[in-house]
């Protein structure tokens, strides 16, 4: 993990809070870090990267894409094809119920509030304030 505070010209290593593989960060609007990655590895950052508190994901997967919706709800997804949501600014996450989506490799907020995945099956389109379908 690597910090610049010149706008990129010179960056300072930062002691990484998990000895795994990450897959991805992502900077939310409340100014605080969501990284992400290997064996369900989730971790938030209130203070740019100098301290970090382990989010509850309670997966055992990689995680592999990560985004934030309009209303601050954090959603990661899963290799597995899990999504998970957090409406405590990524402090926990709980999986949404309803059968899995194919894994996942990245996922993007719409306009309207729901979320685009990329996958294996291509590009999917999720919406979480409707209920989960059936398989």
């Amino acid at each position: 993990l690597l910090r610049s505070d010149n706008g990129g010209r010179d960056f300072a290593v930062l002691e990484s809070p998990y000895r795994g593989s990450w897959f991805g960060l992502l900077a939310t609007r409340g100014d605080r870090l969501l990284v992400y990655g290997l064996r369900g590895a989730a971790y938030v950052s209130a203070d740019r990267g100098s301290s970090w508190t382990q989010a509850s994901t309670e997966l055992p997967v990689s995680i592999s894409g990560a985004a934030e919706l309009s209303d601050g709800t954090l959603v990661l997804g899963s290799s597995a094809g899990d999504l998970l949501v957090s409406r405590d600014q990524g402090r926990s996450f709980q999986r949404r119920d309803g059968p899995p989506q194919p894994p996942i490799a990245g996922l993007v907020p719409t306009q309207d509030g729901a979320l685009a995945l990329a996958g294996l099956r291509g590009p999917q389109r999720v919406d979480l304030a409707a209920p989960p379908a059936a398989r």
